[in-house]
Order: C-alpha cells, then sequence, then structure tokens
C-alpha cells in the first residue's frame, strides 16, 4: 500500500492548548503565524504533515518545535540561539584578552619592545589561529557527518580548559613563555575555530530563509560585545591580567552544559524552502560526498565570501590585537580610557549588526543584489576613520569616541552580510564543510594579519606605519565583497535547485542507478 502525505492545520493557544485540527488530504499551503478568535484570543497556527502506512501514523513533523525551560515553552530555536549568543560572547572576550596588557605582560617575560610587539601580538596569533584553522576543517567535516551538538560541547570545552590554564602560566624568560603561555593561548583556538562551523550548519537547520539574517547577527552581536567586554574585563583589572582568564572560561563550562541537558540535533534540511514541493516532508541526506563539496566552489559566491577575509581580517587584527594597547602607549590614554573606547566601539558594531541582520532577512529574497553594496561600501569607508585615529596627535578619550563609535557601526555591516550570503549559496549536507573553509582562511588572516603587521612596525621603526598600511587593506577587502553582486542570484538559484535534485534522488533512488 503506497504512503499518503496527510496535510492540515493544528490551532494551539497561547497557553499550549490544542485548540483544534483540520485534516486534508489534499497539500494545502498554510502559513505559520497568528490569528484571533471570536473572542479577540489570540492563537497559533501552525502547519504539519506526516505520512500514513497500512500499520498508521509513521512520522508527524511540526513546523515549531519547543523546549520547557524553567516551567516555560520556549521556541526551540530561540532558545538555543540566547545559548550560543551568551557562548560566544564569552570566546570572543577569550580571544583578547591580553590585547590590554602587552606592555605590562612582556615587562613580565623581560621582553623589549620590538619583542612585546612579534612575541604576544605575532607568535601568539600565528599559534592560536593556525590551530583554529586547523580544528575548523576536521569539525567542518563532522558537522556534515556525524551529531553536531556533543561535537559542539567538545570542541568549546576542549578550548576553554585551554583558556582557563592561562591563570597558571609561568613568567620570567622566553623559555617560560613558550612552554607556558604561547601553548595555553595556542590551543584556546581550537574552541573558536572549531564552533563557527557547527554553529552555522545548525543555524541552516533551526531557522528558515527569512530567519537566518536576524538570527547571525546575533553571533555578530556576540562577537563584537565579546571582543570589547573582554579588553574592558582585562583593562579593567590591569595589572592583574591573570584573573579574566578564569572569569570568561569558568561560565563558558555552565553554558556548554546547559546545551548539552536541554537541546535536540535539529533535522538536517528540515527548514529549507524548496521542500514545500514534497509536501513539507524532509527528504535530504544526513552526510557530504566529495562531489557535494567540490560543487560549493562552482560556485562565485562562497569564492569571493571566503577571499574577502584574506584582506578584511589584516584591519580587524589592527582592532582587536594593538588598538588598545596603542591608545595606552602611542596615545596616552590611562587603561581604563582606552578600554572604555573600545567599549564603546563594540556598541557602535552591535548597532549595525542589528539593523544589518534585519536588512538581511528584508532583501533576501526579492532584493539580495543590494546586500554586497551594502557590505562592500560600508567595508571601505570603515578605512578612514581608522586612519584618523592612527596618524593623528593624541587626543582626548572623548574624542576617539566620537569617531570609533561611527567607525564601528560602519564596519560591522560586512561581517553579518557575508555570513548569511554564504548560508544561502550552499546546500545543508554541506554548510558545515563551507564554513569551515571560510574560517580556515579567517583563521590564516589572523594568524598571519598580525605576524606581518608586527615585522612592518619593526621595519618601518614606528606603529603607526604598519597599523596603518593594515587598515587600508579593508579597500580591496570591499572590493571584493561588491564583486558578489554579479553572482548571488545565480548561485542562490542553483543551490535551490541542488538541494531539490538530491531530495528527489533520495525520494527515488531507482532514478540514481
Amino acid at each position: 500500500m503506497e504512503d499518503t502525505v496527510v496535510t492540515g492545520v493544528e490551532v494551539v493557544s497561547n497557553s499550549g492548548d490544542l485548540l483544534g485540527v483540520d485534516v486534508d488530504s489534499q497539500e494545502k499551503k498554510v502559513e505559520t503565524g497568528k490569528i484571533s478568535d471570536g473572542n479577540e484570543e489570540i492563537v497559533e497556527v501552525s502547519k504539519f504533515s506526516y505520512e500514513t502506512e497500512e500499520s498508521g501514523v509513521k512520522e508527524s513533523k511540526d513546523e515549531k518545535k519547543y523546549v520547557n525551560i524553567l516551567c516555560c515553552k520556549v521556541e526551540e530555536g530561540r532558545y538555543v540561539l540566547v545559548l550560543f549568543t551568551l557562548l560566544n560572547i564569552l570566546l570572543y572576550a577569550d580571544q583578547n584578552l591580553l590585547a590590554p596588557n602587552l606592555t605590562i605582560i612582556a615587562n613580565e617575560f623581560n621582553m623589549t619592545e620590538d619583542e612585546r610587539d612579534v612575541f604576544l601580538g605575532g607568535y601568539i596569533s600565528i599559534g592560536f589561529f593556525a590551530v583554529g584553522g586547523i580544528v575548523a576543517l576536521v569539525v567542518g567535516y563532522l558537522a556534515d557527518t556525524i551529531n553536531r551538538k556533543w561535537t559542539f560541547a567538545a570542541i568549546v570545552c576542549l578550548g576553554e580548559f585551554s583558556c582557563m590554564l592561562t591563570y597558571w602560566v609561568p613568567t620570567g624568560s622566553k623559555e617560560d613563555f613558550w612552554y607556558g603561555l604561547w601553548l595555553t593561548r595556542t590551543f584556546t583556538g581550537v574552541a573558536i575555530g572549531g564552533a563557527v562551523p557547527i554553529q552555522m550548519s545548525l543555524f541552516g537547520d533551526f531557522f528558515s530563509v527569512n530567519e537566518r539574517g536576524r538570527a547571525f547577527a546575533f553571533l555578530q552581536i556576540a562577537l563584537g560585545i565579546g571582543q570589547g567586554a573582554g579588553q574592558f574585563l582585562a583593562g579593567y583589572l590591569t595589572p592583574d591580567w591573570r584573573t579574566p582568564f578564569l572569569l570568561v572560561s569558568l561560565p563558558a563550562f555552565a553554558l556548554v552544559a546547559i546545551f548539552v541537558a536541554t537541546t535536540n540535533e535539529p533535522e538536517r534540511g528540515g527548514k529549507e524552502k524548496v521542500f514545500d514541493e514534497f509536501g513539507n516532508k524532509v527528504v535530504s541526506s544526513d552526510k557530504i560526498t566529495w562531489q557535494k563539496f567540490k560543487n560549493i566552489y562552482k560556485k562565485w559566491t562562497p569564492i569571493l565570501v571566503s577571499l574577502q577575509g584574506i584582506f578584511g581580517i589584516l584591519p580587524w587584527g589592527v582592532a582587536l590585537i594593538y588598538l588598545n594597547d596603542f591608545l595606552n602607549e602611542e596615545k596616552e590614554l590611562e587603561p581604563k580610557e582606552s578600554a572604555n573606547v573600545i567599549l564603546v566601539w563594540g556598541l557602535g558594531i552591535t548597532a549595525s549588526v542589528i539593523y544589518g541582520g534585519y536588512l538581511v532577512d528584508k532583501w533576501i529574497t526579492d532584493h539580495k543584489r543590494r546586500l554586497p553594496v551594502l557590505a562592500g561600501v560600508t567595508t571601505m569607508l570603515a578605512t578612514f576613520p581608522f586612519l584618523a585615529v592612527i596618524l593623528t596627535k593624541p587626543l582626548s578619550a572623548g574624542v576617539y569616541m566620537l569617531i570609533l563609535v561611527p567607525a564601528g557601526f560602519i564596519a560591522g555591516f560586512g561581517g553579518v552580510v557575508v555570513g548569511p550570503l554564504l548560508l544561502h549559496t550552499t546546500i545543508p549536507e554541506t554548510r558545515g564543510s563551507a564554513f569551515a573553509i571560510k574560517s580556515l582562511v579567517d583563521e590564516i588572516g589572523r594568524g598571519i594579519g598580525p605576524y606581518f603587521v608586527s615585522r612592518l612596525i619593526v621595519t618601518a621603526g614606528s606603529r603607526e606605519t604598519g597599523l596603518a598600511v593594515a587598515t587600508v587593506m579593508w579597500i580591496p577587502c570591499g572590493m571584493v565583497m561588491l564583486a558578489i553582486i554579479f553572482f548571488i542570484e545565480r548561485d542562490m538559484n542553483r543551490t535551490e535547485e541542488e538541494i531539490l535534485e538530491h531530495s528527489k534522488a533520495i525520494s527515488n533512488p531507482e532514478q540514481m542507478i
């Protein structure tokens, strides 16, 4: 007996009570949303479908899933988003805990000024991001192959354990540096390198096409808040540069435990729009294949999204690694003043990410070509306020805030746009690997970039010259983003076709013979 796809409408009140079910054996287009009955009670409408066999119901699928947290019913996607946002704040805060105290730490290791920039700004960055890049490749493959929840938990715990150990590293000599601080900071890169590919793979299955921009925006907000908060925390506690590593790592372990205990692995491909053609029945392969991986880079959008990171990470490296200490030493600000400047700069980034996420979801369907224009133009414009900070004579903290708040707002659009563009031009089974490649390019840039800047500083004899050269790299970065305008529509259409073809092949395996 052939299976029958049954579709219908389920109506649920605010209190969670099932008010009624309308089942129809014919496929119906029913959007999930809110309606009002005669008593003006707001209820929720969910589309569902399931297959029936001779023996009865085979499977049921609800558009929205919920988790019960402290006696409250919370939509699963939003709940996971909150957990990921909090975790990412800690991960990116961890990345910048050394930055406000480079000179203090260098003195404990008996380093010269040149050695300070090369060892603490250069060698640590190379180790941190080299490990992160390697881990990203491995984890990206695993994210397309095995359970993502447990893989994510293991990766974050490994990285944060190394972060915690930084509190106890010895100081006094360069040998202590290599066997202590360099090792712990290097292996902390496991967490950031491995987290991103898994998170983006999960986001594709927790959120629909018109929700992903705002969801991705929260991760970018976490990046901005984390970078600012990490430097603020370390700057506020100066000259104690060790305690911040405990204050960041211990809460991360707690959040990972909550994530593992309260969430489930989502169905791969369950939020793809093209599956509506199958009566809301998900038919997606769980694993990546070599052919699917090769298809990623037959489209130009994934190539350009990765390429822009090579240029863009140099100026971001300036902002993340050197800017705080640069404001302290060359611009003569007090540590707490420079920490405040970095914090408000992060708030500027946060504002642009919120607005950028809204624009991504608004434009992704009908005006997608506007998105690379937004990302490219704003990225190039961000060059000039940063050059003003680097090349002018020392100014007050208030003036630097007035410059860097709008600079942060301008600079934040690029990151929140290119991530969703990559997500929308890859199929569910390859998203982990696609973001792993992007992360690898980013990690190479983050590692080599600061080292390159440190060598420029030594060669030129001034920090200003090295930092200015790196900042100008935002211009070619923005130009690469702009080039996506020529390919984004075609690449998104090809991606939907791929998803549909794979789904039909799995639904009708005899066609594969």
